[in-house]
């Protein structure tokens, strides 16, 4: 009797524990892009499974995980499938419900899963898209029918592609879309977005976004024309800096050995390194901005401010994709990144990322950096001066730290975490021209400190 009772109690105490580890929903976020392509995004403590199951009108994601406290319970939607989700707790199981405008077929909406990343912090994921309104449309149209213009401002962009391994370089957590003058090239989206998840799924651009208040036409129509003279700006600068630039392209040194770090930036091989891309969306705002997104954005018109400067830029990737190719392994995308920077014998190696954080507050700029060589904190620290005395945000400091990219490439490296996506006032700075075209200058007018 008294082994039946010891028997019973340890059975009581597995079923505590399990009851106790098992995995809760931290968040729900919606985002819909471009082309009207409606995404949910929920955040675990921990890997759950899940079903969906569509009745009618009705679609309703269930997760066998328990929902958290504070998690917002019913939020509006801009998309003409569904106008409203509806989060209910069902005892240790989580209910998403999703009012349909009508019943959908099989293809017409998909899930997946993105795993945990416990070096970035990031959050176990599931991902519900509904594809059903999608539109597509033309890769270079600029947006500027109504139905663009809100997608811009919910800033968010998706794209379709099945799950895949992803490599993750952030030095905290990470997250969702932005909005820019820039001419996107094909495969990235008119308005930066994506769930911070440090994993991925099918290209996914994982894009989460609230909504917000509906333009006038005035202003729309004001924006427009800001917008196409931002872009006339541009391009005349883009074509300039081709001009001053063309003396240099290709011109890398064959015979060179080892690295250049004086005498001036004019010649010196840059690579820079967008973070995440591809089915690897990064950090993602509560705007639903995703983290690699920005990078993108940074990063291209870091290149030009470089170029004009003289220098010659390698790019480890300039569209939304993977640098390794869909289905790698973290390692090998991370190592695929360091092959361009040796393949073109680069002087300097610069990785741009966005920051996150579970604390909402926390914000500003940091620079990381391994000391494999005495110049890998000199360059940090001569961008991270740039960014912390003319940008009037937090300094976070320079840190020491062991990511795979600044580590194992064989020049001077470090790796940028620009302001905090999670932080509500920075996430607005980094969806907007100013925040992008300052960042890159004060980048690029910091690497060309480091070679004086």
């Amino acid at each position: 009797m008294r082994k039946l009772f010891l028997l019973m109690l340890m059975l009581c105490c597995l079923a505590f524990s399990a009851v106790a580890s098992a995995a809760q929903v931290t968040d729900v976020k919606w985002g819909v892009d471009k082309d009207n392509m409606l995404r949910f995004v929920v955040d675990l403590t921990d890997a759950a499974t899940y079903k969906v199951d569509v009745q009618d009108k009705l679609m309703t994601l269930t997760v066998d995980a328990a929902l958290k406290d504070g998690v917002a319970k019913s939020s509006k939607t801009r998309s003409t499938i569904a106008s409203v989700m509806k989060v209910e707790p069902a005892g240790n199981k989580t209910l998403i419900k999703i009012p349909l405008s009508r019943e959908l077929k099989a293809d017409e909406y998909k899930s997946f899963t993105l795993r945990k990343d416990p070096q970035t912090k990031r959050p176990a994921r599931i991902v519900l898209d509904i594809t059903a309104e999608k539109r597509i449309a033309p890769a270079s149209v600029a947006t500027t029918n109504k139905s663009s213009a809100s997608t811009e401002k919910a800033g968010v962009t998706i794209s379709n592609k099945p799950s895949a391994k992803v490599a993750s370089d952030t030095a905290v957590v990470g997250s969702k879309p932005v909005t820019n003058t820039r001419k996107k090239p094909p495969g990235v989206g008119t308005a930066p977005a994506t769930v911070n998840a440090s994993v991925s799924a099918p290209s996914v651009n994982l894009s989460l976004g609230g909504g917000s208040s509906e333009e006038s036409e005035k202003d729309r129509k004001k924006k427009e024309k800001e917008r196409k003279k931002a872009e006339k700006e541009r391009l005349k600068k883009e074509k300039e800096a081709k001009k001053k630039a063309k003396k240099n392209k290709g011109k890398i040194d064959a015979n060179k050995v080892g690295y250049l770090t004086d005498g001036g930036i004019e010649g010196k091989v840059i690579t820079i390194d967008p973070g995440h891309g591809g089915s690897d969306p990064g950090a993602v705002g509560a705007r639903g901005t995703l983290e690699k997104d920005i990078t993108l954005e940074i990063s291209l018109r870091l290149k030009e401010e470089l170029e004009e400067k003289g220098a010659i830029v390698r790019m480890t990737r300039s569209t939304d994709k993977e640098v390794a190719g869909p289905g790698a392994s973290d390692v090998d995308e991370l190592q695929a990144r360091i092959n361009v920077a040796e393949r073109y014998k680069s002087d300097l190696f610069v990785s741009v990322h966005i920051n996150s954080s579970v604390n909402k507050k926390v914000g500003g700029f940091s620079a990381y950096y391994f000391p494999k060589t005495k110049f890998d904190t000199k360059i940090a620290k001569s961008i991270h001066d740039e960014l912390t005395e003319n940008f009037g945000r937090d300094n976070l400091g320079l840190r020491e730290a062991n990511f795979y990219v600044i580590k194992r490439c064989s020049m001077p490296a470090t790796l940028l975490e620009l302001c905090f996506i999670s932080n509500k006032k920075e996430e607005k700075l980094m969806r907007g021209n100013w925040f992008q075209n300052k960042t890159a200058k004060l980048i690029a007018d910091g690497i060309e400190n480091y070679f004086k």
